[in-house]
């Protein structure tokens, strides 16, 4: 696998970590792909988070994060699909993976 988080490649010069040592333990909040965004801006807020893992039919599909969103929004109005927001490069990693 050559890369460990998305956008972060790696390199041998990175030691190796459990994911159980950076994760987030706490309840990880979701949303329909087929949300809007306005939605999911409404969610964030809500739940004090700055991504939100993206699911369709119980699977995850990709991640949407501040970013997206602030890019999404300054170019497109807020109605838009999930879809055309989120990131869809998400990787799932277990507890016991070293990244």
């Amino acid at each position: 696998m050559d890369t460990l988080i998305v956008g972060m490649p790696a390199t041998d010069c990175m030691a190796m970590v459990r994911v159980s040592e950076l994760m987030t333990k706490d309840v990880v909040h979701t949303i329909g792909q087929d949300a809007s965004v306005e939605e999911a801006a409404r969610r964030m807020r809500n739940v004090g988070r700055g991504c939100l893992v993206v699911i369709e039919e119980g699977r995850v599909v990709g991640i949407l994060t501040a970013t997206d969103f602030a890019k999404r929004l300054l170019t497109r109005a807020g109605s838009d699909p999930m879809l055309a927001a989120m990131a869809r490069a998400a990787q799932l990693l277990s507890q016991s993976s070293e990244v």
